[in-house]
């Protein structure tokens, strides 16, 4: 069932007759098709027509499905508060779009990573326990995650988006990360704290976490090129998943995100890192992206 179906459907008729007709609104013949059609409306006008052929490609999910996830995201993200912040203020309707589109970036990321094959979905339990990560993320970031942070922030400011907005903004691009660390929290039982610094420690120390966001600024060269992006963005992270939990950091979570990274780099990540930053470069196409995939791939095999 999609959250707020009925509600939309409702509010589908004049005011009189949800005064009038309110308790006899679902009776109606046609109240799916009504409801849907709302539905799908409000999600093209959020997300663009280009949502849903998107995340069908990249994903094995069905259309009500990924309805479902979206409307359980908008909820729970309280997308509407902040479409309303970004779309009510001062700055120029180009800026804003602008803004509004980095968080449906965003959130097709955050869809795409978990309604991929095997993912795991969503749920409201995780989408909570996501939403808990990211609200302390930024008391423990590392001077990467900062300097990424203060640049978003820029970005938007200079644009004419408010202070305020640009902030919640950019860290809601965070929401795919904030989501994987509460699946890694799920399976080690990691205080809040810890499992952010573990999680980002060894994300930069491996490159991964580099290399992942690295993709989601890269733009395709072709119609599928965007697709096969998104899917080894997917792949990326379910390989950090598998590094970060074969991974052993106690003592050095006490040191933070820069320095732990520092010594897995220098360390049991040493490998890891010159392998991914070697395939990969600056600017790394599909091929590469598949080739470090795989040789990575393996060494966790030989590993195992």
């Amino acid at each position: 069932t999609i959250p707020g179906l009925q509600d939309m459907r409702l509010k589908y008729f004049p005011r009189y007759v949800q005064k009038r007709y309110g308790d006899r609104i679902e009776d109606h013949m046609l109240a799916r098709q009504i409801g849907l059609t709302v539905a799908l409306t409000r999600l093209v006008a959020d997300m663009g027509a280009a949502f849903l052929p998107a995340l069908l490609d990249q994903t094995d999910r069905s259309v009500c499905e990924i309805f479902t996830a979206w409307f359980q995201i908008l909820k729970g993200l309280k997308l509407d508060s902040l479409r309303g912040q970004v779309m009510s203020g001062d700055a120029p309707l180009a800026a804003r779009y602008q803004a509004w589109v980095q968080v449906t970036d965003a959130v097709t990321g955050l869809m795409a990573n978990t309604m991929a094959a095997g993912g795991a979905g969503i749920d409201e339990e995780h989408l909570a326990a996501s939403l808990q990560v990211l609200g302390r993320m930024g008391r423990h970031r590392g001077r990467q995650e900062r300097a990424s942070f203060r640049d978003d922030v820029s970005s938007l400011t200079a644009i004419g988006i408010g202070h305020t907005v640009a902030e919640r903004v950019a860290a809601v691009t965070d929401i795919t990360v904030a989501s994987e660390i509460a699946r890694v929290r799920e399976a080690n039982g990691d205080s809040l704290r810890d499992s952010i610094v573990r999680y980002l420690a060894i994300g930069n120390a491996s490159r991964l976490l580099p290399a992942i966001r690295n993709m989601e600024t890269r733009r395709g060269s072709g119609p599928w090129d965007e697709v096969a992006g998104g899917i080894l963005r997917a792949r990326y992270f379910s390989l950090l998943r598998e590094v970060v939990m074969r991974t052993s950091l106690d003592a050095e979570l006490k040191l933070g995100v820069d320095r732990a990274s520092f010594r897995l780099g220098r360390g049991a990540l040493k490998d890891v890192g010159r392998m991914v930053d070697h395939v990969l470069g600056d600017a790394p196409d599909v091929g590469a992206l598949l080739v470090a995939e795989e040789r990575l791939r393996a060494a966790i095999i030989r590993g195992s």
